[in-house]
Order: C-alpha cells, then structure tokens, then sequence
C-alpha cells in the first residue's frame, strides 16, 4: 500500500481513483487530522463480504468439516 499526503491526493486524486478502480491500488493518506485509505469500491465490498462470512457462527467448522468428509471420499 503506497502511502501519499493529502496534498499529494488532493493534486492527484483522479489518477490515484483510476489506479485503484483499474488495478486494485490501494493507498494511505496521511495527513495531520488523521490517515484515510482510499481503495476500489470492488476491493471495499470483497472486504464487507469476507468479514460477514468470517463473522457467520459455525461456518469455518462447516467448512473443516466438509473438506474432512472429501478428503475421507478420496
């Protein structure tokens, strides 16, 4: 993750939205009040995703447990 100022971002920012939308560039921006990471909407929404699936009770030991059963089919 590349890290730029505000100021850069401000001068950039169509360049750094099309570098993250086109190539999945995420970046970090820096600036006195705080830092922000600027990243694809598609990137954002994969995120959402995984942390709801990791997040569903019971799902990774349905998981372990089906790729116990196929391995024991194999």
């Amino acid at each position: 993750m590349e890290t730029v100022t505000a100021e850069e971002a401000q001068k950039n920012l169509r360049q750094l939205m099309t570098h993250a939308h086109q190539d999945g560039c995420q970046y970090k921006i820096t600036a006195e009040e705080g830092t922000v990471v600027l990243l694809s909407e598609e990137t954002y929404q994969n995120l959402i995703v995984t942390l709801e699936l990791l997040a569903t009770p019971g799902l990774m030991k349905g998981i372990k447990l089906l790729n116990t059963n196929s391995a024991s089919l194999s």
